[in-house]
């Protein structure tokens, strides 16, 4: 199901989206990195659930655009080292769950 490799990949495809200003896939991947909020460990979680609301300012084209894209880069260059350490990702392997 869920590796850290995956959510890496989620992370790192929605900076793209909001680099190339592709608001469908970026809502794509927010709905997406907010199924997998559950399955991380509680520091990056909240790191995570942040990026997920500043994208959300910048899909709905809330504030200073450009600024929100700037903090959405820092975001996902800050998330992604701690999540490819591997350890954050509860109880989810290629297996499945649990497994």
């Amino acid at each position: 199901m869920f590796t850290h490799r995956s959510v890496v990949g989620q992370i790192k495809a929605l900076r793209y989206a909001v680099r190339l200003n592709d608001f469908r896939l970026a809502q794509r991947l927010r709905m997406a990195l907010i199924a997998t909020l559950r399955h991380i460990d509680e520091p990056v979680r909240d790191e995570l659930a942040h990026l997920v609301d500043v994208s959300g300012l910048w899909v709905r084209n809330i504030g200073d655009r450009h600024k929100i894209k700037r903090e959405i880069d820092k975001l996902s260059r800050d998330i992604v080292p701690h999540l490819g350490r591997g350890g954050n990702v509860r109880g989810m392997s290629d297996d499945g769950p649990g497994r």
